[in-house]
């Protein structure tokens, strides 16, 4: 039986899948307000007479952010691959909320 490149890309379009592009275009927007968020949670938690090295955190924040909500955003606005997309923006979001999660810890003084 020969490879057959339209039926793979038909199963991974995930167009069977009610709802799907809206799940991944929200996701995908709750990651980059998770981002936007963490800049108003360093300045909260941020030592007013220190030397501002909490900011170090949020810089590298989009080196996180950035590797699974935009491709996932993409996909969704694009509405193609549907299933790779949703596969992006789970990751995306695991990864966001234990970065957002060790930031936390650190600010708060929690080892």
């Amino acid at each position: 039986m020969p490879f057959d490149t339209d039926q793979a890309i038909r199963a991974v379009n995930g167009w069977r899948f009610p709802g799907l592009r809206a799940a991944i275009l929200i996701a995908g927007a709750a990651q980059v307000a998770l981002w936007c968020y963490l800049w108003v949670f360093i300045a909260e938690h941020a030592n007013p007479k220190g030397d501002g090295m909490e900011w170090v955190a949020w810089g590298r924040q989009p080196a996180s952010s950035g590797c699974s909500p935009r491709p996932a955003l993409i996909i969704g606005a694009v509405n193609r691959l549907l299933i790779l997309g949703a596969l992006f923006a789970v990751i995306g979001a695991v990864l966001n909320v234990m970065v957002f999660t060790e930031i936390a810890q650190e600010l708060a003084g929690n080892p």
